[in-house]
């Protein structure tokens, strides 16, 4: 591309439209992805969470190059999950942001300058939510479009958003009720940091640590769960 001398012209290459800007030598590429590539998708290092916990889910771009704005809707189940707040990474800028109580978000992003010009997977924004019901929830995407900032703005299709699914355990091993399993798990990893996967949830009384305040927490539900107690009469 570096070759490319000719001003104000359009070259087609392949799949992508590159432009050569007016005034500059400088070659901008937009490409335009095939609907089974993912431009935008949602990923967590903790898709397992404790019921009143806070997880992180971070939004990334990908597939695409020459990008320089972006506008966003993020849509979740508001019974299962509340969220908190966004944070933008570096060389991007939040322009609009609308929270509406049917569970959606919107956001209007754009980059700080010609030098944050989106070439790369990068991820954009980091979206924190509080955990308020047992079970899955799914948070998608909609609705999206993008622009390079030249002359390229598109819907990205629906096909090329891929949401995340985030499980909502109350209990330690996610079957749904305190027993003495999940009092077990957590004696095992007493005094380590947190678990949090797809098979436990150790922090039931949320500080980050698995300790004696999970045990107790953990004992107390037991004696409360009359029906695993009374076992013999089921």
């Amino acid at each position: 591309m570096n070759n490319l001398k000719k001003i104000g012209f359009i070259f087609l290459l392949g799949m992508g439209i590159f432009i050569v800007g007016g005034n500059t030598n400088k070659v901008y590429a937009s490409e335009i992805t095939t609907s089974s590539s993912v431009v935008f998708y949602l990923e967590s290092n903790n898709k397992t969470v404790g019921l009143d916990n806070t997880t992180n889910v971070n939004l990334f771009i990908n597939n695409v190059t020459g990008i320089m704005a972006e506008d966003i809707t993020i849509s979740y189940n508001t019974n299962k999950l509340e969220y908190l707040n966004a944070n933008i990474t570096d060389g991007i800028n939040i322009i609009q942001s609308v929270v509406t109580t049917s569970g959606q978000v919107r956001f209007i992003l754009s980059s700080y300058g010609d030098e944050n010009v989106i070439d790369s997977t990068k991820n954009i924004l980091q979206l924190q939510f509080k955990t308020k019901e047992q079970g899955k929830s799914k948070i998608q995407l909609n609705n999206c479009k993008i622009s390079d900032g030249i002359n390229m703005e598109r819907n990205v299709l629906k096909e090329e958003c891929e949401g995340i699914v985030i499980k909502v355990n109350n209990d330690v091993n996610g079957d749904g009720e305190f027993t003495l399993l999940d009092l077990a798990i957590d004696s095992k990893y007493l005094n380590e940091d947190a678990i949090s996967n797809d098979d436990y949830t150790t922090d039931v009384v949320v500080n980050g640590k698995t300790d004696k305040d999970d045990l107790d927490k953990i004992s107390q539900e037991i004696l409360k769960n009359k029906d695993y107690y009374n076992f013999e009469k089921k």
